[in-house]
């Protein structure tokens, strides 16, 4: 998820799938702001970007199944029935898993990304190498990004973790999350650390970001420019 390195966020409703995710958003936080990469199938397992693992070797005979299978009237429940026979544990484990408790202590939704990147610093000089090379990598994929947008980005998904579960709340659904990521979007493509396409970014440092102007972002278009989902 590079998107801050460009000067924007994290889109595409993300926010709103790391929210379901373990570690009460502070998995998603962690891969929005950092940028990292899924690159396993039992991590994207874990994320919640996949519901079963088939192997790539299995697949044509999981499409011929599908293709003649009887279908009731709950498709759904048909195709999960065909995939059982088929899906897999992935290997090795999630990594994200293993990592759960450091993300969590570093990404929580009340941690700003000054508070994480200091955390991170602890954890950087772990004795546990794993961890220590874990806090290295996060550190430099949050240097990759504008601070604005990574400030931007933390408060986005923090919103969205916060309200998932509170039915109530237009966050706690995908169309919700859309509208406002559209109300983001525009926003942000038309600030210097997009328009100008080279990390010359301004403001240039976490500590000089206004957080009113983060704020600002998030406020409601004119009605009629509003997203209509």
């Amino acid at each position: 998820m590079p998107e801050n390195g460009i000067g924007l966020f994290p889109d595409v409703g993300f926010a709103y799938i790391g929210a379901k995710a373990p570690g009460g958003g502070a998995v998603g936080t962690y891969l929005g702001i950092t940028g990292k990469r899924i690159s396993s199938p039992a991590d994207a397992l874990f994320i919640g970007l996949g519901t079963h693992y088939v192997p790539s070797a299995n697949l044509g005979s999981l499409k011929e199944s599908i293709l003649s299978a009887n279908f009731t009237d709950d498709p759904h429940r048909d195709v999960e029935s065909v995939l059982t026979g088929y899906k897999k544990e992935p290997e090795p484990e999630a990594q994200l898993g293993k990592l759960l408790p450091h993300i969590i202590s570093c990404f929580s939704p009340n941690k700003s990304v000054a508070e994480s990147v200091e955390e991170l610093k602890k954890y950087d000089q772990s004795g546990d190498a794993t961890v220590a090379e874990w806090a290295n990598e996060a550190l430099a994929g949050i240097k990759k990004g504008a601070p604005f947008s990574l400030c931007l980005t933390q408060k986005h998904f923090s919103q969205v973790a916060s309200a998932y579960g509170n039915n109530e709340h237009y966050l706690s659904k995908l169309a919700g999350v859309m509208k406002l990521e559209y109300r983001i979007a525009l926003r942000s493509s038309v600030r210097n650390d997009f328009v100008e396409g080279n990390p010359k970014w301004n403001p240039p440092t976490l500590e000089d970001v206004n957080m009113s102007e983060v704020e600002s972002v998030f406020e409601p278009l004119a009605a009629e420019a509003e997203l209509n989902v």
